[in-house]
């Protein structure tokens, strides 16, 4: 029985008024209007002074330099810059199942492939040419991509010719037999070291034409596999090479740039060149370092280097116990906090550290700067090797679709020409690879493999079907955001001098520009440790734009684990002639903000 409230008239009235206002603004505003938001503090996104260079020896865990680096990005330039590194499949797969497979990626949102042949990491002077498994296997595996669609990225893996001349620290140091000695340009010993590794080379380019891979920009040659880890696969400084080897006159530059003014010359027009040799310590590249047959560096990370900060975080390399992101080569004396002794914690930011100021370097610095173009060739998350992150709650899968979602958001929008995630499959993982590099459980049918049965695939299909719709564009508008987070958790502690590092300092707003009026923005909280989710926040966000009255749309691609993403709509609290605000929800998983200007905002 429900009991009648007992008021008094006053009190009626004071209610009917409440209710009536509450009722209030569905009445009053005209269709596709609403009302102003409630009082907020908001902030604008562009923070200057967030790229300014440290002082000489030290690093920061509170630096955001993406903050200080606002673009609008092409969402058609983005879509066919995502690729995989494919390595480490079984020899017995033929071209077909190559075939399928990549199908499969392409399916998945991938569109170029990075292959390896290792053919000229052992030349020596009696070496006559690669075995004929390395020449079938990337046979199949140029054919299988022209048959999938997908443009290779080929990395001709050659040891550069590192070492004092006329001493044997090249073969003592690459400890695999007898190499040739390389010597310094122009002299015999040079001129034999180049011959050897051109007939390496001139095998890849023949292989590419006879899978008629014959068109300009049909696809990429990688010249190296990149000196930042020790020039290949050694844990050991390069002994006797110092930069002055990679700039014009050093034997590094001289013999790549010999190697692409032949492949020139003798007709191969196809391939569009990249430098691989060039060394990762960003603030000391130089666009003249880069041959100028070459469209520009292309730059490889194996994974997010994780670590604490406690421990061995500056002066470790990748190679010790615990690991750390220390250069291997050149060697340089450890960097020290800028702020003082940091609270522990674990980094793992699958963006990597040059992303932010933990390091010497930041990639984005040479993005903004360089005259040339700069592609990330590898670039993976290896849960295994991120320090406690079974205890995090999450699967290894679920890590890596988080990463990559991030990952690639954040590099493509910051520039990067493509960024090719490391790597498809790795057999003999334990776990079928759920801790390894891999995106692919291992092992598989390739004759009955489909996307939806990789975890990281699935997240990949979604994340790309946040940009669907995408074309080419002849300019791109550049929108300004301000916005406020409730709660604003802080993410990293308060040490020495400096203030605690909130999810609102390490936001990141990301626009690619879909078509004349569409745009989807990559919104999240870059986080320290990918492994520890965050609670998801609310984020009211205004844009500089007077958005089209259907407001926007939000799609969650790392959130969905499955095949399609998690869909739902943005809550329009204001719109006036020239800003619409808007609120949802954001985490450490990119949500992508799907919205479209009005036909007047778009021309402004």
């Amino acid at each position: 029985m429900r009991v009648p409230l007992a008021l008094p008239p006053l009190a009626w009235a004071l209610l009917a008024i409440t209710l009536g206002a509450l009722a209030a603004p569905v009445a009053a505003h005209a269709p596709g209007e609403v009302s102003a938001p409630t009082k907020e503090t908001l902030q604008d996104y562009v923070r200057p002074g967030e790229l300014d260079p440290l002082p000489e020896g030290k690093a920061s865990l509170y630096r955001t330099p993406w903050r200080s680096s606002a673009r609008t990005a092409s969402a058609a330039e983005a879509l066919e810059g995502v690729g995989v590194y494919y390595k480490h499949t079984p020899s017995e797969w033929t071209e077909a199942d190559h075939t399928q497979v990549m199908r499969q990626l392409a399916a998945a949102g991938v569109r170029r492939l990075r292959l390896a042949p290792h053919l000229a990491i052992y030349i020596h002077k009696e070496w006559k040419g690669p075995s004929e498994r390395e020449v079938a296997t990337l046979r199949s595996e140029l054919r299988a991509c022209v048959a999938a669609g997908l443009r290779p990225c080929v990395v001709f893996v050659h040891i550069p010719p590192v070492g004092k001349a006329g001493t044997r620290e090249l073969q003592d140091w690459w400890r695999q037999g007898e190499l040739l000695p390389p010597g310094d340009p122009g002299s015999p010993e040079f001129a034999a070291y180049l011959d050897m590794t051109w007939r390496a080379l001139a095998f890849v380019l023949a292989e590419a034409r006879a899978a008629r891979l014959e068109a300009p920009g049909s696809y990429d040659l990688e010249l190296g596999q990149g000196l930042w880890w020790g020039a290949p696969a050694a844990p050991r400084p390069l002994p006797s090479t110092g930069l002055d080897a990679l700039r014009p006159g050093g034997r590094i530059h001289e013999l790549d740039r010999a190697l692409a003014r032949r492949l020139r010359a003798e007709g191969h027009r196809a391939p569009v060149l990249w430098w691989g040799q060039t060394h990762h310590i960003f603030e000391l590249c130089r666009d003249d370092d880069v041959p100028p047959e070459c469209a520009g560096r292309a730059i490889s990370f194996y994974s997010a280097w994780s670590g604490v900060t406690t421990r061995g975080w500056l002066d470790r390399t990748q190679y010790e116990s615990p690991r750390g992101p220390a250069d291997t080569w050149p060697v340089r004396p450890p960097l020290a906090f800028l702020e003082g002794p940091p609270p522990e914690l674990t980094l793992a930011r699958p963006e990597g550290w040059m992303a932010d100021r933990t390091r010497r370097d930041c990639l984005i610095e040479l993005l903004r700067s360089s005259r040339t173009p700069v592609a990330i060739t590898s670039l993976g998350t290896v849960p295994g090797e991120i320090p406690g992150a079974r205890e995090g709650g999450l699967s290894g899968w679920r890590i890596k679709a988080r990463a990559l979602t991030r990952s690639l958001a954040f590099w493509l929008h910051q520039g990067a020409a493509l960024v090719l995630l490391h790597s498809a499959y790795e057999p003999g993982s334990p776990e079928a690879g759920e801790w390894a590099h891999s995106l692919i459980p291992s092992p598989i049918d390739p004759r009955a493999f489909r996307w939806q049965d990789a975890p990281p695939l699935a997240c990949l299909r979604a994340f790309a079907g946040g940009l669907a719709g995408a074309k080419p564009l002849g300019s791109l508008a550049e929108l300004r955001f301000r916005f406020a987070l409730q709660p604003d958790p802080v993410l990293i502690p308060a040490s020495g001098a400096s203030r605690p590092l909130r999810a609102s300092d390490a936001v990141a707003l990301l626009p690619f520009q879909i078509d004349e009026r569409r745009f989807a923005v990559a919104a999240y909280v870059v986080t320290p440790d990918v492994t520890r989710p965050m609670a998801p926040v609310r984020m009211t966000l205004e844009v500089d734009r007077r958005l089209a009255t259907e407001g926007a749309s939000l799609q969650r691609p790392a959130a969905a684990g499955g095949a399609e993403p998690a869909t739902a709509r943005a809550e329009v609290s204001a719109r006036t002639d020239r800003t619409t605000t808007l609120r949802f929800e954001v985490a450490d998983d990119v949500t992508w903000l799907r919205f479209e200007l009005e036909r007047e905002a778009s021309r402004q």
